[in-house]
């Protein structure tokens, strides 16, 4: 397994991914937001891959903030491949992201995951993340 910066070409593994956990993301669509996000310069998109076969993907964001010193690095997304679970891969992408995080001179990595997802809470607290506040969110589409 290695991990590989993405790139526009793979719209559609990142869209096979996505839609893993749930989103309802064309092809297209995939890839217009991939493309606005490489675009910020401060988000970064990762694939880990085993030969061509894309296993996983790790978002990231590198951010200022008011209340820390130094930038914070958040994962806005990460997903395992359902046939790639539990051989190491989350691990591979968690310790791609905390590396990542220390070169680009961030003080912490954080994370939000849905409540319902309660292996990944465990996952995450088995690879040293610790629940630290309650997220809340407001839909804005209707």
């Amino acid at each position: 397994m290695q991990i590989r910066s993405a790139m526009l070409d793979d719209a559609a593994a990142v869209g096979e991914l996505m839609r893993e956990l749930g989103y309802e993301l064309t092809d297209a669509k995939t890839a217009r937001r991939l493309e606005a996000v490489l675009a910020t310069g401060c988000d970064k998109v990762y694939l880990l891959v085993e030969g061509d076969d894309p296993l996983g993907l790790v978002a990231l964001r590198r951010a200022p903030a008011l209340h820390r010193a130094l930038p914070i690095a958040t994962i806005t997304v990460l997903v395992v491949h359902a046939g790639a679970r539990r051989r190491g891969a989350g691990r591979c992408m968690i310790e791609h992201a905390t590396k990542w995080a220390r070169e680009n001179g961030c003080c912490s990595v954080g994370l939000t995951t849905r409540i319902s997802r309660t292996e990944a809470h465990a996952f995450y607290r088995a690879v040293g993340f610790e629940s630290k506040s309650v997220g809340f969110y407001r839909n804005l589409d209707d």
